[in-house]
């Protein structure tokens, strides 16, 4: 299972999630589901994964533009600049218990429940 989203500092969450690997299509297709909820202008700062330098990926960036998309890569190994990483930490580590490794069902269950409740119970308080 993997987990695509689009997180603002407000705690404001989209997420994607879906079995399968990540590559750029799936992250081109995420991402053209984003914009059809954004209804104003909006930057988003992306890591420089494999999947966000691709060519593909790259070429998706003049049509984001065109929605109101503006991308900007981080600077190279500052993960600490990602804030949808610091979510992922937090799921993994904080927020997730450890009975929800007990099957794949109770895997799921816990992930969508804090996906749907990220922004109310649970905060990422940015220092």
């Amino acid at each position: 299972m993997n987990v695509l989203g689009f997180l603002n500092r407000t705690c404001e969450l989209e997420s994607f999630v879906f079995q399968g690997s990540v590559n750029s299509d799936v992250v081109v297709e995420a991402e053209e589901e984003f914009l059809e909820t954004i209804d104003k202008t909006t930057h988003k700062l992306i890591d420089n994964a494999p999947t966000h330098t691709s060519d593909f990926f790259l070429a998706h960036l003049s049509f984001c533009a065109e929605k109101g998309l503006y991308v900007k890569h981080l600077s190279p190994y500052s993960p600490d600049l990602n804030i949808i990483e610091i979510l992922f930490r937090l799921i993994k580590y904080d927020w997730m218990s450890f009975n929800a490794t007990e099957s794949l069902d109770s895997l799921k269950t816990e992930l969508f429940n804090i996906l749907k409740n990220i922004g109310a119970e649970y905060v990422i308080a940015y220092a």
